[in-house]
């Protein structure tokens, strides 16, 4: 319960189909699963190699840390680039990301312009619930980890008020900072709908 594991759905040659099968079968929070896989340098040898997307995920997640936090979405174009990958294996269009993401499989995307990108953020739970999101998951864990800690500190201390007011003190701080995820987590915008309406020449728009 202390870390979010990355599992690989398939081997080099698995389908899309072998992917979605495999993830069907897991059912759990505290882990996340990506597809397809991407080709990227290998530096001890300098030729292109095929790697599952468990080994370059992690490197998401620890940019994310960096540049935000665990309870920020690792995915998207701002958190998400995969900017050592050469390409994925497949170009998914939007119908197979859409597949892929049903049956909580996060998809490497190919954007135009942009590269290999992390384009999801579920884990594999199947119950609808805030904890379906690796964002939310990778909150709790952390919040559980420094809490944890500092609970230690004061187990077998006396039950009194100066007790609990130096642990109140110590993790409000820590707190303050996910406030607004950790009484009600943030969702992340994952899909955006816009509708375009052809108005006939001439029309008219109320003001």
């Amino acid at each position: 319960g202390d870390a979010l594991y990355i599992p690989d759905m398939t081997e080099y040659g698995g389908t899309l189909n072998n992917a979605i099968t495999q993830a069907v079968s897991r059912d759990t929070s505290y882990a996340a699963t990506y597809w397809p896989w991407v080709k990227m340098l290998d530096p001890g040898t300098g030729k292109q190699v095929w790697l599952p997307a468990s080994t370059v995920v992690p490197g998401v997640y620890a940019f994310n840390d960096k540049v935000a936090a665990p309870w920020f979405a690792p995915a998207g174009i701002n958190r998400g680039g995969l900017n050592t990958v050469s390409y994925a294996k497949f170009k998914l269009t939007q119908s197979q990301k859409d597949n892929l993401y049903e049956a909580n499989i996060n998809p490497l995307a190919t954007l135009s312009g942009e590269g290999v990108v992390v384009f999801g953020q579920k884990t594999l739970q199947k119950e609808a619930s805030a904890l379906d999101r690796v964002n939310v998951r990778r909150l709790v864990i952390a919040l559980k980890n420094f809490i944890g800690q500092l609970a230690d500190q004061i187990v077998f201390e006396q039950n009194t008020i100066a007790t609990r007011q130096s642990f109140v003190s110590k993790v409000t701080p820590y707190l303050e900072r996910v406030q607004q995820i950790y009484i009600q987590p943030t969702r992340t915008a994952e899909f955006i709908s816009l509708d375009f309406i052809l108005m006939p020449t001439g029309a008219e728009f109320p003001s």
